[in-house]
């Protein structure tokens, strides 16, 4: 295994720029919300302090900033077509992979101020990550979440992550959500990118799980796990669907038929608790498809 002090010490020379500005670039992947993306943009420009050369608005099919200037003031990479955050980010991270020589890039969904993370966090949450991989020996570091839980890989099964320690500013966890998320360069340079087939639905879980299987570690940053608010998955009936259909390809990929079971115990649940018959429909639908093996985009079940 690489051992994480031989690789930060390859990388110093990216990371001169460190001294000078902020080693990071900043992708704010945006669908039909511009007043929100507006607003991300200027965080990022305004209280993080990132260059404005530094951030890559993807436009995932349809959208943009609702303040032209701004957006010309930035990267903007424009997708044909609406991807998901699964395909949205993958496009943007290959994109910087051989546009940039950041040695970090920050994950933002267009409404990542809903999430209450602290703010400004992200020069203080590089030093602290690159002096954690300097003093605590081990595999390097892939990714720094925002909030983490975790998994059990025999079941499939979720659940919080309990800190072993009160003070602790970084522990490893399985997984959590895309936004808030600083990713090490060496995740890309080893081209493991979020699964554009699962569109949405547990495509952050996918990801993580295998860049840890790759040999990574995955992080939780204690102190914004603390303070943000997790909005949870939303309660429209198109994400019943791809929620029902995607855990099928995480049994494939990850698990076992305790996953199968798990997760038809989840589906179970959720069709019993669903308030609309669209709901309900969109459950038997994602199970269908789920068991044939369809991924991708479904043409009926999008925002």
């Amino acid at each position: 295994m690489v051992d994480a002090r031989q690789l930060r010490s390859e990388e110093k020379d990216a990371e001169v720029s460190g001294s000078l500005g902020l080693p990071v670039e900043a992708i704010v992947l945006t669908f039909r919300r511009p007043a929100d993306a507006t607003r991300t943009v200027r965080e990022l420009l305004d209280r993080e302090g990132v260059p404005a050369d530094q951030v890559l608005l993807v436009v995932n099919g349809d959208g943009g900033l609702d303040d032209p200037g701004l957006e010309s003031r930035i990267a903007v990479l424009r997708l044909s077509e609406n991807l998901g955050p699964a395909g949205g980010f993958a496009r943007a991270l290959e994109h910087l992979r051989d546009a940039s020589t950041a040695p970090w890039v920050y994950l933002c969904e267009d409404d990542q101020g809903r999430h209450a993370l602290p703010v400004p966090r992200l020069r203080a949450l590089v030093g602290d990550v690159e002096r954690y991989e300097e003093e605590v020996p081990g595999a390097p570091v892939g990714a720094v979440l925002a909030s983490g839980r975790d998994i059990s890989m025999r079941t499939g099964r979720t659940y919080s992550h309990g800190f072993r320690s009160p003070d602790a500013r970084f522990e490893e966890v399985a997984y959590g959500p895309f936004w808030g998320a600083l990713v090490s360069r060496r995740a890309l340079e080893a081209r493991v990118l979020p699964d554009q087939a699962l569109f949405w639905g547990s495509e952050d879980l996918d990801f993580w799980l295998r860049l840890r299987r790759a040999g990574f570690r995955i992080l939780v940053d204690a102190v914004a796990h603390r303070t943000a608010r997790n909005k949870g998955s939303s309660d429209e009936p198109w994400c019943a669907y791809y929620m029902a259909r995607n855990g099928f390809h995480l049994r494939r990929r990850h698990g076992g038929a305790w996953w199968t079971m798990w997760h038809l115990l989840k589906s179970g649940r959720r069709f019993q608790l669903a308030t609309t018959r669209a709901h309900r429909v969109a459950i038997v639908r994602g199970l269908v498809d789920g068991l044939r093996g369809r991924t991708g985009r479904h043409p009926r079940f999008s925002r």
